[in-house]
């Protein structure tokens, strides 16, 4: 059912990943929920986007791929 919200555009809530290692706790998220339309608003915030690129259908765009690049320059 994640997949269908997530190409509908819904989001996908993001689990934290904690534990104790040899440096101390860590926590950390895998990449189910990862929406890169996150992260390209994080970044126009602080950069011009110049270019985003989607792989390994780059004919597609966003739709059915699972890398999103991005060029930026910046302000």
């Amino acid at each position: 059912m994640e997949i269908v919200r997530s190409v509908l555009g819904s989001s996908v809530g993001r689990v934290a990943f904690e534990g104790e290692g040899p440096d101390g706790p860590y926590r950390y998220y895998g990449h189910k929920g990862f929406d890169f339309r996150d992260l390209q608003g994080e970044l126009a915030e602080r950069m011009t986007i110049t270019r985003r690129l989607f792989t390994p259908l780059p004919i597609m765009g966003p739709l059915l791929n699972s890398q999103a690049w991005f060029v930026c320059t910046r302000r």
